[in-house]
């Protein structure tokens, strides 16, 4: 912005926020111990983060994964969040985190009551896949480009998400901070 004042110009501190993605949880590869030493270290920051917001992709290969190892993956991820995070979290979903996606690989039919996007929004605490908070005079716009594409995906915003974010701007006051 060009309203913007270089870092350090008299401003205080209103939001601190920590950012992790792409964690892609796999059990043999030390998933629980490495993103505990991460959430500690988020949590020994001076001064402490207000929040942590992830960017998707907590788990790996959710789409092509069968139902015992996304099961694994997902309960590592909440486990280790619920035991070593002490901070606000607000998720966003990313393609890895979509169960089932890959029929074939995964063994799913699509009709599974979790298939698709269902088992991450529930286990991340998602009402829908695209969502806004607001904190200290931010307003944060998760949204979720992740569309099937036969056995994979195809990324883009589609019709109801952009209707969706082109009202969410619009009702944005000017003075507000978006993310």
């Amino acid at each position: 912005s060009s309203a913007a004042r270089p870092a350090g110009a008299g401003r205080t501190r209103v939001l601190r926020l920590a950012h992790i993605t792409d964690v892609h949880v796999q059990p043999e590869r030390g998933a629980a111990e490495g993103l505990a030493m991460c959430l500690r270290r988020v949590n020994a920051l001076t001064p402490k983060p207000d929040m942590v917001i992830t960017g998707g992709d907590l788990i790996m290969d959710g789409f092509a994964a069968d139902e015992a190892r996304t099961r694994a993956q997902w309960d590592i991820l909440t486990r280790v969040f619920r035991d070593e995070c002490g901070l606000p979290v607000r998720h966003t979903l990313g393609n890895h985190d979509i169960w089932g996606w890959h029929k074939s690989k995964s063994r799913t039919t699509g009709a599974e009551p979790r298939w698709g996007k269902a088992w991450a929004l529930e286990q991340l605490g998602m009402p829908r896949a695209f969502h806004a908070h607001r904190a200290a005079g931010w307003k944060f716009l998760h949204l979720d480009s992740v569309r099937p594409d036969g056995d994979g995906y195809k990324a883009f915003l589609d019709d109801e998400q952009r209707a969706w974010l082109e009202a969410e701007l619009r009702a944005t006051p000017r003075s507000t901070h978006v993310l």
